[in-house]
């Protein structure tokens, strides 16, 4: 029994020694799982932020806050990270939607990139910060879009593809203007800067590439596009001009073909319609292979777009003299746009061309996919 004294405190201090490693293993485990979950945690709310701000913008754009910025996708990385997609988001505040732990932007890709096809997307991503400092960033969201709109943009108040384009102005009071104007501007008075929608987004006075330009002393506001180069290089603008000028012909085509096949929001003008016709006071004039000579009374005002396609738009006041008008917009493909009669003006205006169904506007932007 002698041999056998301290046993019991072996035994004890053994199985002590056993309830120690077993508590603290179980330590080191919940101290894992905890860090596990708390980064779980922050990179679910991380991808939350970053769903959050995609639905954001996408209302923002329905309601024309929000412009589109255009890219071949050479401004993104072989994949979108935090913080280099913050950083593009800050130098183009007029497309994107920027929060301290999220971001998202509306781009058109004008070529394949980062394994999507050209078109228009909302990008979006989402981060958690806790000092200043992010702990975790999301997934990138990328939802396709389209518009609802007949084209998908205006970026001029006179646009002219191909090279047979011939776009005619002369001497003040002619007027050629890319602010961005409200609809309802009063073309028979005096236009003023009141006039302009602050909450609009200008564009060029004129895109005329190709083709031959004589504006005299005319009145022009806004960037003069002749040529391939200035459109490359127009500020905003990151899309070679043979991709735009292919975007512009294929949204001539489809209004041209709509207006044949009697669609009710175009009045088309045909070879059937003769040399000259009535124009509406608004809605979306397809002029198809006529010359057009807009029979109107002085101090007419047209709101809405017009297209021309191997055709002629002359501005003329047969009825009186004034101001003829188009607040909207006007484009064409191998025609002649003629101001050099009356006192004619084009206005952009992106309210007008929403007004009319030309753009997307209000709710104007469907989700394609979300991806």
């Amino acid at each position: 029994m002698e041999n056998q004294r301290g046993a019991a405190l072996v035994i004890v201090l053994s199985m002590l020694a056993m309830t120690l490693v077993l508590g603290l293993s179980g330590m080191q485990s919940s101290l894992v799982e905890e860090r596990l979950a708390g980064n779980y945690k922050a990179a679910v709310e991380a991808q939350m932020n970053a769903e959050s701000v995609a639905s954001e913008i996408f209302s923002i754009i329905n309601e024309g806050r929000k412009d589109i910025f255009v890219t071949n996708g050479d401004v993104f990385q072989s994949e979108l990270a935090w913080a280099e997609f913050s950083a593009l988001a800050e130098s183009n505040s007029g497309s994107c939607q920027s929060y301290s732990n999220r971001v998202a932007c509306y781009v058109r890709l004008t070529e394949a990139a980062l394994g999507l096809s050209g078109g228009d997307y909302i990008f979006a991503i989402g981060s958690v910060v806790n000092d200043d400092v992010v702990v975790s960033e999301s997934l990138p969201v990328v939802v396709e879009v389209e518009s609802r709109g007949l084209i998908r943009d205006a970026e001029a108040a006179v646009t002219c593809v191909g090279a047979t384009c011939e776009f005619f102005a002369k001497n003040p009071p002619t007027v050629i203007d890319g602010r961005d104007y409200y609809a309802n501007v009063d073309t028979k008075g005096s236009i003023s800067s009141n006039d302009v929608n602050p909450s609009g987004f200008n564009k060029a006075a004129y895109i005329v590439p190709d083709g031959n330009v004589a504006l005299g002393n005319s009145s022009v506001t806004g960037e003069k596009i002749e040529s391939a180069e200035d459109y490359e290089n127009y500020e905003g603008l990151d899309e070679k001009w043979s991709s735009a000028e292919a975007r512009v012909k294929e949204d001539i085509d489809r209004l041209v073909q709509l207006g044949k096949e009697g669609d009710g929001r175009i009045t088309y003008f045909g070879q059937d319609s003769g040399g000259g016709v009535a124009m509406p006071s608004s809605g979306i004039v397809v002029v198809d292979n006529v010359d057009l000579f807009m029979d109107v009374p002085g101090n007419f005002k047209f709101t809405g777009l017009v297209v021309v396609r191997h055709g002629s738009l002359n501005f003329s006041a047969p009825q009186g003299a004034g101001t003829i008008a188009v607040v909207g917009a006007v484009i064409a493909y191998n025609s002649t746009v003629n101001m050099q009669n009356g006192n004619p003006a084009v206005l952009y205006s992106s309210e007008a061309l929403n007004n009319v169904g030309a753009t997307s506007g209000s709710d104007g932007l469907s989700i394609r996919r979300w991806l």
